[in-house]
């Protein structure tokens, strides 16, 4: 059985939302076929309409807020729920991070929980390689994959079950790698194998589940990294054909709804008051 469809199996014990309610702020659509239906998803108003992890909201409240704001609402329900690709349009990129990086690393918690589960029941099917991130994070630039990497690692502190890397780390992966930061240029230097000059192939794509474009406008319309994009999500692909795509950006362009393949949702955030 394969990681997506253990997720799948066991997933539904974990996506259990209490409330429902109309967005006020933000709207939500769901894009199918070239018709747009307007839909009332089901929203995480607090820490209490989902089972996260609690040190997980504890380093939240610490570096944040206290409670979600009306994208984290929106996108978190979609991404903990894991069923489509996601595009979310803000005025501007602050809190951003925060949005992704949340529901990314309570999936790789779970993930992680369905392993050692599994493997108590022998299940050897049930694990990955050290080497093999659960969700890769793409950004634009090497300044912006410090900072997210080191968010994520402010947000995942104290939890034994994540591990965050960057490309900036050099060498081989002795801790693991469950969430990984790149650039497209990055990543595809960690994925090379050069048997003739001894380069060693750092990382490999095959449990991707999961990939997140920052300022997905700027990677996708980057004409220098575009087929090693293209190759790297097809190699994605090829492994986890269930694997989503969550898209975040000021202005997302056709370019990035033609990677989407028709089937997403569509979350506008408009200025909070």
């Amino acid at each position: 059985m394969s990681l997506a469809e253990i997720f799948e199996k066991e997933f539904c014990a974990y996506s259990d939302v209490k409330k429902r309610s109309e967005i006020t702020k933000v709207e939500v659509n769901q894009i199918q076929n070239d018709e747009i239906l307007e839909i009332e998803p089901k929203l995480i108003h607090s820490f209490d309409d989902y089972d996260f992890h609690p040190q997980l909201i504890q380093n939240f409240k610490e570096c944040f807020c206290q409670e979600p704001s009306l994208i984290q609402k929106a996108f978190w329900n979609l991404a903990l729920n894991g069923l489509t690709n996601v595009m979310v349009t803000t005025p501007t990129d602050s809190g951003n991070a925060f949005t992704y990086l949340v529901p990314m690393i309570q999936r790789v918690i779970q993930l992680k929980d369905i392993f050692v589960r599994r493997l108590c029941q022998d299940d050897q099917t049930a694990s990955k390689s050290n080497h093999a991130p659960l969700a890769i994070i793409f950004v634009s630039t090497k300044k912006i994959e410090d900072e997210i990497s080191e968010a994520a690692k402010v947000l995942s502190e104290n939890i034994s079950e994540v591990s965050v890397t960057s490309s900036s780390h050099q060498g081989k992966f002795t801790g693991g790698s469950d969430i990984h930061v790149t650039t497209v240029k990055g990543l595809q230097r960690f994925i090379e194998e050069d048997i003739e000059n001894k380069k060693f192939k750092r990382m490999a794509l095959d449990s991707c589940m999961f990939t997140v474009f920052d300022k997905a406008e700027k990677i996708f319309q980057d004409k220098n990294c575009q087929n090693e994009l293209e190759e790297i999500l097809e190699e994605i692909s090829r492994a986890k054909p269930q694997m989503k795509m969550y898209a975040f950006g000021s202005k997302l362009t056709k370019r990035v709804e033609e990677y989407m393949e028709d089937n997403y949702f569509k979350v506008n955030g408009l200025v909070e008051e």
